[in-house]
């Protein structure tokens, strides 16, 4: 059961990652006149896919630490951590670039800061979509632990 919950909770994270960056963003940058506008629009959405995020991760994790010792349990081990430690950072970024956020003015202090952020911040958010992508993967198609 606990496989089950596991792989429904990591494909529903990864479905609605992928609509969130294939369906949602590109259409609201089309439909919103503003780009901060859009921002704000994403940010808040972002805010709550993190949240999902660590709980299907949680989730993971534990299913992880339930299975019995096998040569898999190292990749298990080691996905876990790292999309508990994405997520974590994803959290820390998520909040330091809002505080670039001057919702009164509608504008961005630190504009350049603001970018490279936002751009770590989609990387590490990719790294976690392949991450999550290889290990259903694995779970679905590979060996079943």
């Amino acid at each position: 059961m606990l496989y089950k919950i596991t792989v429904l909770s990591l494909a529903i994270w990864w479905g609605m990652f992928a609509f969130f960056a294939f369906v949602v963003i590109p259409i609201g940058g089309q439909a919103v006149d503003s780009s901060f506008d859009m921002g704000v629009i994403t940010h808040s959405l972002a805010h709550e896919l993190n949240f999902f995020g660590m709980l299907v991760f949680i989730i993971y994790a534990y299913y992880t630490k339930s299975l019995p010792q096998s040569p898999q349990q190292l990749f298990y081990n080691l996905t876990a951590a790292i999309l508990i430690g994405g997520q974590l950072f994803l959290f820390l970024m998520h909040y330091h670039i809002e505080d670039l956020l001057d919702t009164v003015h509608r504008k961005i202090n630190y504009i350049l800061t603001f970018h490279d952020l936002n751009f770590v911040y989609r990387i590490t958010c990719l790294v976690l979509w392949v991450v999550v992508t290889g290990t259903v993967a694995k779970m679905l198609f590979g060996q079943k632990v």
